[in-house]
């Protein structure tokens, strides 16, 4: 009897993740601390988000750093705009990474009005609750 063609859609697994002791965290850190190049960062990135590691800030900053260091800081904005907690370490990779950057003094203080205007926003929120 053939097999039903749904079973060859199902999302198969990497055989690492099936391991007893595979740590996700350490793993996706240990992928980025590898990555020689903005589209490799960026196919690690889809991954964290298939994995749902958003949550993990010492991940999210790691990623973050290397957009910065990469200088792809609209990619490093689009991930700090998308950020539901943020500590001391993500705002130093932000500044620093602006800081070092190529881009116009106008482009920075634009992008920064919005970051600062989005965590105030953020801040006058919580304050509310």
């Amino acid at each position: 009897m053939a097999k039903s063609s749904a079973n060859n859609h199902q999302p198969q697994t990497k055989p690492y993740i099936q391991e007893p002791n595979f740590n996700p965290i350490r793993h996706f850190i240990d992928t980025l601390l590898k990555c020689n190049n903005l589209e490799q960062i960026r196919q690690v990135h889809a991954h964290i988000t298939i994995y749902g590691l958003y949550h993990n800030l010492i991940v999210v900053n790691k990623l973050l750093y290397l957009y910065t260091y990469s200088k792809s800081l609209k990619d490093a904005h689009a991930l700090f705009g998308v950020m539901k907690e943020r500590d001391a370490v993500t705002w130093t990779v932000m500044i620093g990474g602006f800081a070092k950057s190529c881009l116009t003094m106008r482009y920075e203080s634009l992008i920064l009005q919005d970051i600062v205007s989005s965590s105030n926003r953020s801040l006058q929120l919580s304050q509310k609750e």
